[in-house]
């Protein structure tokens, strides 16, 4: 399979001299409320701001300065993009070490080790699948795939996020992970493998509720079990009995992918129809508080290289939107697919094999190990088998089309997908190069050259008078 870079379609309208950042669209919307007309009210009590922090790597590594504003916003500052990327790891596991910490957890395939199988043992089909889509696996070579200022930003971030687990008593952690064996030192590869996983939140997330767990010839169980035959290890299996149902279950949830959950609305004002001439644009990401997915803010500055304040996904190394000094952008949740479903012709008496242009091609396993806490004074490992054809893994179709396809082999069929997501190695120079464009045309060749926003659309406005909008992921 090749890499295909389409040039989606985008808009532009000569707009505006004046420029409102994206993250005043919260305060924006919030001033349009007119429940109550009680007056300007008293001013704010004055805010006494920590001083600016300088934190450095052992053996002469990276050193970044923060300085936190209201409400802690941290402003870091670094003579390199390594550096800056220190800084933001450090400040993001201060204020959200548990968060990030789970999100490594889940990255490495290793929830049921630490938190049990879960509800609907969701934890072990998660797990499973995760490793089925070589999230982890392939972290190493798809880091070895970026280019130097994308890995720049990995070490950065995987270091500062580092220094503050290594240094910071595992009693002081918050309530949530307190004192807890699953906040520990990463590797450049969980970092990766974390980023792996928000590139496909929009298409293979979707399968990883049971529809690739599943996804067995007929006959087969897809049940996992622990290795080996002996009588303890039956007896260690009984957790599971109920297992495969559980999946199927949580895969036939979802038959409506035009909804992945996730949205958001931004606007682009341009010349000819803002107030003073110049744009507005405003953002209202439909993103949790909560959890991993929510946004943290930050403002970063490389001096002559980058001067950004924006937000982004947490365990993200820069921000995904904000402003410069000369343009901004935000982004919503395109329309757009994400990943493709194949039919695959089952060579008759062979469900195994199917058959393409005539040529017979295989249906291919592969076999991974999970290690659960199922009660017993230690986790046991189970290990489970996956299917794939060339295209990628196999899917029960009938799950996540309420029956509108048949099952694998019901009708000579069998059903796989391919995933636009699943080698996302340029994402990190989209939003790097976006953030230091300083003109339209320059934004527009960061999507010339191939760069993709992944699941979402940019809009976007500058000091120009340039306003412009384009479906910018990956299809």
């Amino acid at each position: 399979m090749g890499t295909y870079c389409s040039r989606s379609r985008g808009f532009s309208q000569r707009t505006f001299r004046y420029f409102v950042a994206p993250l005043a669209a919260t305060l924006f919307l919030a001033a349009c409320s007119n429940d109550s007309d009680d007056g300007p009210g008293k001013p704010p009590p004055p805010v006494t701001l920590p001083p600016p922090s300088k934190i450095t790597a052992p053996a002469s590594g990276p050193v970044a300065t923060i300085r936190r504003t209201t409400n802690g916003v941290p402003h870091i500052k670094a003579d390199n993009l390594e550096s800056v990327a220190f800084g933001t790891g450090y400040a993001q596991a201060q204020d959200n070490v548990c968060l990030l910490a789970d999100a490594f957890v889940r990255a490495r395939s290793e929830r049921s080790r630490y938190f049990g199988v879960g509800p609907g043992n969701i934890h072990l089909i998660n797990d499973f699948t995760y490793k089925a889509q070589h999230i982890l696996r392939d972290a190493a070579a798809a880091y070895a795939a970026m280019s130097e200022a994308s890995r720049a930003l990995i070490r950065g971030f995987a270091a500062g996020y580092n220094k503050y687990v290594r240094e910071t008593s595992p009693a002081d952690f918050p309530a949530e992970c307190r004192n807890q064996p699953w906040v520990f030192q990463i590797t450049i590869e969980d970092l990766v493998a974390h980023m792996r996983i928000v590139a496909q939140y929009a298409s293979g997330a979707l399968w990883t509720t049971g529809a690739m767990f599943v996804a067995v010839p007929p006959g087969v169980d897809p049940t996992p079990r622990p290795p080996g035959s002996s009588a303890a290890n039956k007896g260690k299996a009984k957790p599971f009995a109920d297992l495969a149902e559980s999946a199927r279950r949580l895969a036939s949830a979802r038959t409506d992918f035009t909804d992945i959950g996730l949205a958001s609305n931004a606007w682009g004002i341009g010349s000819e129809l803002s107030e003073n001439g110049r744009g507005v644009l405003l953002g209202n990401p439909h993103f949790p508080y909560t959890g991993t997915r929510r946004f943290y803010e930050s403002q970063v500055t490389v001096p002559d290289y980058i001067n950004f304040h924006g937000a982004g996904l947490l365990g993200s190394p820069t921000p995904q939107i904000g402003f410069n000094e000369h343009l901004g952008w935000s982004h919503t949740v395109t329309t757009s697919r994400r990943f493709t479903l194949y039919e695959l012709a089952l060579k008759p008496g062979d469900n195994l094999t199917y058959i393409k242009d005539g040529e017979e091609r295989p249906i291919t396993t592969e076999t991974f190990e999970v290690w659960a806490d199922v009660g017993l004074p230690v986790p046991v490992p189970l290990t489970k088998t996956f299917y794939y054809s060339e295209y990628g893994p196999m899917l029960a179709a009938e799950l996540v089309t309420g029956g509108g396809l048949p099952a694998w082999g019901a009708a000579g069929t069998a059903y796989a997908y391919r995933d636009a997501n699943a080698s996302a190695t340029r994402l990190l120079d989209t939003w790097l190069q976006m953030a230091r464009a300083t003109n339209l045309e320059e934004f527009k060749d960061v999507f010339r050259d191939c760069g993709s926003t992944l699941w979402v659309n940019s809009t976007y406005a500058d000091d120009q008078g340039n306003a412009y909008y384009i479906d910018s992921s990956s299809v």
